[in-house]
């Protein structure tokens, strides 16, 4: 079993239509670490809402996964990146349904 956990320093957000597989997307999120080749990434893709969400994917020795989420939940992963911080990817290879994004503890009452 490997774990991997990062601050997501930069991301970028990728709008058009591909497909994995055989599985339909319309946008993609990279959560990046802040090294000069980001060679830490949490790809977030988004299919079409009432498509069957691909299993997750998640490589430690490559520092790389993949979740998959409906469109619909593409603003709450933005909201999260645009007004949170700081802001950690955690993988582990044994559960890659479990990729997440998450903040660290913050205070209570923090007004933002």
């Amino acid at each position: 079993m490997a774990r991997l956990f990062y601050e997501v320093k930069y991301y970028r957000v990728h709008m058009g239509s591909s497909t994995i597989g055989k599985t339909p997307f319309i946008a993609w999120l990279d959560c990046l670490d802040a090294s000069s080749d980001w060679s830490r990434e949490l790809i977030i893709y988004f299919v079409p809402d009432g498509k069957k969400l691909p299993p997750s994917y998640c490589n430690i020795s490559e520092k790389r996964g993949a979740i998959y989420r409906p469109i619909s939940q593409m603003s709450l992963y933005l909201d999260l990146l645009r007004n949170e911080k700081p802001v950690f990817v955690g993988m582990d290879d044994q559960y890659p349904d479990d990729s997440s994004l998450v903040t660290y503890p913050e205070p209570a009452g923090e007004g933002e």
